[in-house]
Order: C-alpha cells, then structure tokens, then sequence
C-alpha cells in the first residue's frame, strides 16, 4: 500500500524529475499519452459496465415487484461514487517512466493499442505542428509561440505544478493536505500548465 503524500511532497517529487537527456518534451508527452490513456479508457468502462448493472438490476426490481413487495435500496449503494482520477503514485510512476528513457516511447506506444486520451493527443499535434514550423530553432521561443511557453521536460513539469497545484515556499505551512487520487480533470490541467504556464 502506497504511503500518504502530502500535496507539498507530491509537488517536490514531480520537479525533482530529471529527464533522459535525449528524451524531448514531445517523446515524454508521446510516453505520458501510452502510460495514462489505458487507465483512463479503462477506468470509463468500469463505469460503463457499472451503469449498465445498475440499470439492469432496476429493471429486474421492476419486473419483480408484482410477484413480491419490493425492498427498499440498500444503504451499501449510498454515496460510493468513485472519484473520476489516477492515484498520486500511479501518476508519479507515469511521469518518471516517461522522463527516463527514450525507449519507453516505442514500448509505450506499441502497447496504446486503441485507447485514446483526446486531450493529450490534441497537445501533441500542437506542439509537433510547432516543431515542424522550427520553433525549438527559435532563440525567443521561451517567450511562447503561440501560447506554448516550456519546451523541455524539466521545465513543463515544474510550470505544470506551479499552475495545476500551487507553488509552495519553504516554512509557509501551504500543500500539508494529503493527495491519494488526482482527477482527470487536474491531470489535464497540470498538462495544460506545462505547456502554457509561465
């Protein structure tokens, strides 16, 4: 079982991330996209197949009801939504993996098969689309072209955490709450961050 992380250590480990130096930001998002869009693909058909159940076992209710009384919903069911997201770990696993080698980016990729994370996918176009125009020859690039603002690895996660989770100071007492579950919701924005923030 993973142990705790406080947001401020979850921050640290994220920014202390060295990457391979032959890794690009475009081979780390490539990895990131193989590494994050099964869980998230897999995660949205548990839920399809949960609903689906639901569904059926109302309509079984249904058809049962005149035969017997029918009993009210168990209190189990209540309030068992499940938060839509990655684990912390599992998140900083994804990040490592995809910094360390260039070599993660084929086997990832051999193994994407179809699943997709949109989002991702999109942030990839873009920035290949900027790569092709020759923005990495770009001496002003660190200023944006076009909104993208961070162009190696080290620097779009340490701008993705200052945007998504908060720059923390030492001694100030902020990011001492627990983080177990990231939703997809921030993951995106940690990514969006990346790229954009300045």
């Amino acid at each position: 079982m993973a142990t705790p992380l406080k947001l401020r250590d979850f921050v640290t480990l994220i920014t202390d991330i060295k990457s391979h130096p032959s890794v690009t930001l475009l081979d780390f998002l490539k990895s990131m996209r193989g590494l994050l869009a099964p869980a998230r693909e897999l995660k949205a058909k548990r839920e399809f197949v949960a609903e689906k159940i639901k569904i059926l076992e109302s309509s079984l209710r249904e058809r049962c009801s005149t035969e017997a009384p029918s009993s009210p919903p168990s209190s189990s069911h209540k309030n068992t939504k499940r938060v839509e997201g990655i684990t912390a770990s599992d998140l900083l696993r994804c990040i490592s993996l995809a910094a360390a080698e260039p070599s993660t980016v084929s086997e990832v990729e051999a193994v994407e098969g179809d699943y997709k994370f949109p989002f991702l996918t999109a942030m990839i176009e873009e920035l290949e689309r900027h790569v092709a125009a020759g923005a990495l020859e770009n001496k002003y690039r660190y200023f944006g072209v076009d909104g993208w603002s961070n162009w190696g690895v080290e620097g779009f996660l340490e701008c993705g955490c200052a945007g998504a989770f908060g720059y923390f100071e030492v001694g100030d007492g902020q990011g001492e709450d627990i983080v177990e579950v990231i939703e997809w919701e921030k993951v995106e924005n940690f990514l969006d961050c990346g790229a954009h923030y300045e």
